[in-house]
């Protein structure tokens, strides 16, 4: 391990070469309406400004990661959050960045806030709407909103002086919802648009469109979507765009591709439940550059974290959640003269500080601003998968009458009937909350339904698409959470926004009752990401204890199954600076075409390579590697190596003849079903894993038990494997993972 002071040494020298200095605007506002006592002015159109919940939380844990996965100083970091983040504020802070930035620096702009449009009656575009950002000062007067065409000429101001910008908004500019059931409103980052017209009429290249500069843009959402916010696993709120792209810089390190970031973003998002779509633009060299615009092999993904201060009890780390620690991790420093200071954390106070003990070392060595190195991994205690369902009361009774109303509509508009949401989005769907009916029309507005009886409800549906959710049972309900209640890896929560899958209740073909578990805001186009919108379902054939209790068992594994796929595509892997150079690459097997974001299609013939990163170091340790796939329902496949050969062609770097295999052919295989989104995953470790054909095989989630296998990675493997208990997983730093996505079609 290299000490604390070459590492800093080392970074010093990277940007002395590249004279680029970087400097960051960071924006959260939660607060929107106006101070206790003061009323919004009758002239302005909107008279409702909703306060949020996580857009400081992001900003903070942004301005966290910037500093300790992305050495930026702390100093060069300007932070608005809530009132002090008006409109002046925001121009102003921007202009200044712009006149402090050089040719060649950097300038990182982060918001997070409400969205919203106003109109401009000289706009070129069709709706005569310009998309805006949101003010923490918008109730003062109508045009306080800072339009797309504002901020857009800024940037280019940016771009003409030759500074490289990333913006990075998790707002949105509209309120469109599923259509699916929504039992809770999730809330989102969109206020009601203005009819102040801006009567802009200027004209210009976006600066995502423009060749001659390097810019980079990453939104939350479409601009006709949603962006939600939603609680991570340590029930701190925060947009659910910004959660998933922290986790994808945890999970890939500072020496990732803006390209993979967001991909893998994009993943967690999806996995996560969430239907909103991210964009990503700008120039396309970057893309393949890092976050910060350094070629690949010249960064380090090392995570260099502070003591700020050094009490009797405890260390104070100026680290948290946004590090992604947990209680356990250890934490090195190896000063000079390789005297070494060891701490493990206790306790995670928030999302930038934690409390640690000093468990090798002389405390009294450690000062403020000392950084240290995590030295170990630990799994998160949170549950791998949240899932709902209404905690309503509902007789036998009540569910046969509503399950008869569903069978008529059924049977009479047969075409029009709807029961699986992977399939395509319903025009209308109904479904019951509290003995109320209520129907979610085309994704616009909740409307309560009066009137229940069947033709009523076909002279609503009309000639639309509709989908009929029914509830649970009173009796059900209490069996499945029982049974739900024995895996610790999965949570039941009282609100849907908070949950990944929801129980849905439907007449499947044979026209029976069956239940099964969807996405919580389920869009057809979502059928071929990495989890399902919609597991299969299973029929209830009787109203008693025995029916619920065997369906219960079966909507139990089809959760840890989701629980599974989940876990493995948000795990982290330990922040190490022995990087494995390597990835993973499929290629069409007869004209060795590389598939990287175009499907493969059912039956195609593919090879997977080993492929060394361009500009590795050749001094790089040898490791084991493995390969494996997880589909989207679950199932876990080993692909590399064989079985049949043991631990002994798998370890690379590979030499032949003094020279370094930089290609290497893994397998060749066939393509099969199910369609949707495969994940493969490189795994490679310091140790050798017995029987891995064994742990890499998996078509359930029951744990694989291997005595003879004393790995520590062996409970890595199993992870998101039924639990009765959740335990800390602990490991060395001794193994680093990679993942490529893939999707497959027909």
């Amino acid at each position: 391990m290299r000490s604390i002071s070459c590492l800093v040494v080392s970074w010093l020298f990277a940007v002395t070469c590249y004279s680029q200095v970087t400097r960051a605007l960071v924006i959260g506002i939660d607060t929107y309406s106006p101070p206790q006592g003061i009323k919004v002015s009758i002239n302005n159109d909107r008279q409702t400004f909703p306060n949020l919940s996580g857009c400081k939380n992001d900003a903070i844990a942004i301005s966290s990661v910037l500093q300790t996965h992305f050495s930026v100083s702390q100093k060069n970091i300007d932070t608005l959050y809530n009132r002090e983040a008006t409109r002046d504020n925001i121009v102003g802070k921007l202009k200044q960045l712009l006149d402090n930035s050089r040719e060649n620096d950097l300038v990182f702009l982060f918001y997070a806030g409400h969205g919203s449009q106003v109109n401009n009656s000289l706009s070129s575009e069709p709706d005569k709407k310009d998309e805006t950002i949101v003010p923490s000062n918008a109730w003062t007067k109508p045009g306080m909103d800072i339009t797309d065409k504002e901020l857009a000429r800024i940037f280019n101001q940016f771009i003409d002086k030759g500074i490289k910008l990333i913006a990075v908004f998790d707002c949105c500019h509209s309120g469109s919802m599923s259509r699916a059931p929504v039992f809770d409103m999730p809330v989102s980052r969109y206020i009601k648009g203005s009819l102040f017209d801006t009567k802009d009429s200027s004209g210009f290249i976006p600066p995502e469109q423009r060749r001659d500069g390097d810019f980079i843009f990453l939104s939350a959402s479409q601009d006709n979507e949603s962006a939600v916010e939603q609680y991570d696993g340590n029930g701190i709120p925060h947009g659910a765009f910004t959660n998933a792209f922290l986790q994808s810089i945890y999970q890939q390190g500072a020496n990732a591709s803006v390209s993979n970031l967001f991909l893998a973003a994009r993943s967690i998002l999806k996995a996560n439940g969430k239907k909103q779509e991210p964009v990503l633009a700008g120039s396309q060299k970057w893309l393949f550059r890092t976050l910060l615009n350094s070629d690949i092999q010249q960064s380090s993904s090392t995570v260099l974290i502070p003591a700020i201060g050094n009490n009797k009890e405890y260390i104070e780390i100026g680290a948290g959640y946004a590090q992604e620690l947990n209680i356990g991790n250890e934490l090195i420093c190896i000063l000079s003269g390789n005297d070494t200071i060891l701490l493990r954390i206790d306790t995670v106070l928030s999302i930038t500080n934690s409390w640690a003990s000093v468990i090798k070392g002389d405390k009294s060595k450690i000062k403020s601003g000392q950084l240290f190195e995590i030295s170990n991994w630990m799994s998160r205690q949170t549950p791998l998968l949240s899932v709902y369902f209404p905690d309503h009361s509902y007789s036998e009774m009540d569910i046969q009458k509503i399950t008869a109303i569903g069978r008529i509509l059924n049977q009479q508009l047969p075409k029009q009937f709807i029961n699986d949401l992977s399939d395509s989005d319903p025009e209308i769907s109904f479904f019951f909350i509290k003995g109320q009916c209520w129907m979610n029309d085309a994704g616009r507005q909740l409307v309560l339904v009066k009137k229940t009886d069947p033709a009523s409800l076909m002279a609503i549906i009309g000639k639309k698409t509709f989908y009929f959710d029914i509830p649970l049972s009173d009796k059900f309900r209490n069996i499945l959470k029982n049974r739900l209640g024995k895996n610790a890896n999965i949570q039941i929560v009282t609100n849907s926004s908070e949950a990944q899958y929801v129980l849905f209740g439907s007449l499947n073909n044979n026209q029976h009752l069956a239940y099964g578990w969807r996405r919580t805001q389920a869009t057809a186009k979502d059928s071929l990401e990495n989890m399902p919108v919609q597991t299969r379902s299973f029929s209830l054939q009787e109203n008693n204890d025995f029916s619920y209790s065997s369906n219960s068992d079966s909507l139990a594994l089809m959760a840890a199954r989701l629980s599974k796929v989940r876990a493995w595509l948000q795990l982290t892997g330990p922040k190490t600076t022995e990087l494995f150079p390597y990835h993973l690459e499929l290629r069409h097997k007869g004209s060795n075409a590389i598939i990287d974001t175009m499907p493969f299609r059912v039956d195609d013939e593919v090879t997977l390579y080993l492929v060394e990163e361009y500009g590795a170091l050749k001094t790089s340790k040898r490791k084991y590697v493995y390969s494996f796939i997880i589909d989207k329902e679950g199932t876990m496949t080993l692909l590399y190596p064989n079985p049949s050969k043991g631990n002994v062609e798998n370890r690379f770097p590979q030499i032949n003849a003094n020279s370094r295999k930089e290609n290497v052919e893994l397998i060749n295989f066939s393509i099969g079903i199910p369609t949707g989104t495969d994940t493969y995953f490189l795994l490679a470790t310091d140790e050798p894993i017995q029987q891995y054909a064994l742990l890499f095989n998996q078509t359930g989630t029951r744990s694989v038990n291997v005595a003879e296998d004393t790995n520590p990675l062996r409970d890595l493997i199993n992870l998101g494997n039924e639990q009765k208990t959740r335990n800390i997983s602990k490991t060395p730093k001794n193994w680093t993972l990679s993942k490529l996505s893939i999707k497959t079609i027909y």
